[in-house]
């Protein structure tokens, strides 16, 4: 392995921007990509951590029992924000760092969090379920015109 082998274990990370994986390899680092299109299980993450010395992180569970899978382990890049799935006192007794990448979703959770409110006032899931059961009847949301939609907040989505 190189000696900046990184596990991309993230399923999200680089989706939509695989420049960045570019990037990576022209900074000498060695990609191991997460394979599942789902979350791994903890088994799962044990055998794809083995030769990783950074970890970017997403969803997936990083516990001790994983970060003592991965020996040459030297941190951890959560791609989004939160440590709730991180083992942080097996980190700290290992010594490797963990760090967030605030802001690199944030456009897109609003995004999302903007278009569940536009899909809710319009009632969007009532249609969707009943066309999908043969219906075709008459769904009648709230009109958005002259209305102020918006999410209210102190945290990175809600700014």
């Amino acid at each position: 392995m190189s000696a900046n082998t990184v596990l991309i274990a993230s399923r999200s990370f680089g989706k939509a921007t695989p420049e960045v994986f570019d990037k990576l390899r022209a900074a000498g680092c060695t990609l191991l990509l997460n394979p599942h299109e789902q979350s791994p299980s903890e088994a799962d993450m044990m055998a794809l951590v083995r030769d990783a010395e950074v970890i970017v992180s997403g969803t997936e569970a990083l516990t001790a029992r994983v970060i003592a899978a991965a020996p040459q382990l030297r941190g951890i890049a959560k791609h989004g924000v939160g440590y709730e799935n991180i083992d942080l006192d097996a980190c700290r007794a290992r010594g490797v760092p963990v760090c967030i990448a605030g802001g690199t979703i944030t456009d897109s959770v609003a995004d999302m969090a903007m278009a569940l409110l536009m899909a809710l006032a319009r009632k969007v899931p009532a249609g969707d379920r009943m066309v999908k059961t043969g219906g075709w009847g008459r769904v009648i949301g709230v009109e958005l015109k002259d209305k102020a939609l918006g999410i209210v907040g102190l945290g990175q989505i809600g700014k």
